[in-house]
């Protein structure tokens, strides 16, 4: 596997971030290999702010290319992100995430030394989905989620005695009438007279 080009997620905040000279050094080997580099800067904390950074990437390449992420490099926030980004955004059957095992794995606690060094396997991971609701599909919830606000407004006026349009009608004896749209006060909610 040989990219053309490599687009490099790196934190936005350098102050706080202790990867610059391993930046340097990729930046170093994949010039020497003759491939484009291009940087996308985001949150490394963020979920979100990689996902729309992720998201940046995928959508300036309109599916002309096979992109490859690499779910193994940065933080495990990043992972999930770059991961979740595969699954939402696969329209064109183009993005593949994969795994990179090093070689071997550093023992040192320190901060500032490399994790891992050297490339043992790639394992390209599977391919899932999660499917975006079309905008009229999340209208619908919408009207749902109105409508069931109502209805609880609705059945909690009529457990307290209130009288909210005809819901709360009593037929003869002071039983309650059963509403065509929610079950009967009396049953669902041990609603009393």
């Amino acid at each position: 596997m040989k990219a053309d080009t490599v687009w490099l997620l790196v934190h936005n905040n350098r102050a706080e971030d202790n990867a610059g000279r391993f930046e340097e050094k990729i930046r170093d080997r994949l010039g020497a290999a003759g491939i484009e580099i291009k940087t996308e800067y985001a949150d490394r904390k963020s979920l979100f702010g990689i996902l729309c950074a992720v998201r940046g990437i995928i959508a300036g390449d309109e599916g002309k290319n096979d992109i490859y992420v690499n779910v193994s490099s940065g933080s495990k926030i990043q992972a999930i992100a770059c991961m979740m980004a595969c699954m939402m955004w696969n329209d064109t059957g183009n993005l593949t995430p994969y795994y990179a095992e090093p070689e071997e794995y550093s023992s040192s606690k320190s901060r500032l030394a490399e994790l891992s060094s050297g490339l043992k396997e790639i394992t390209e991971l599977p391919r899932y989905s999660i499917q975006i609701p079309r905008e009229k599909l999340v209208g619908a919830l919408r009207i749902v989620r109105e409508w069931q606000g109502w209805q609880d407004n609705k059945e909690r006026a009529c457990r307290k005695g209130r009288r909210v349009g005809n819901h709360n009608d009593k037929l003869q004896g002071g039983e309650p009438r059963v509403c065509k749209i929610c079950k009967p006060c009396k049953e669902y909610h041990g609603a009393t007279d």
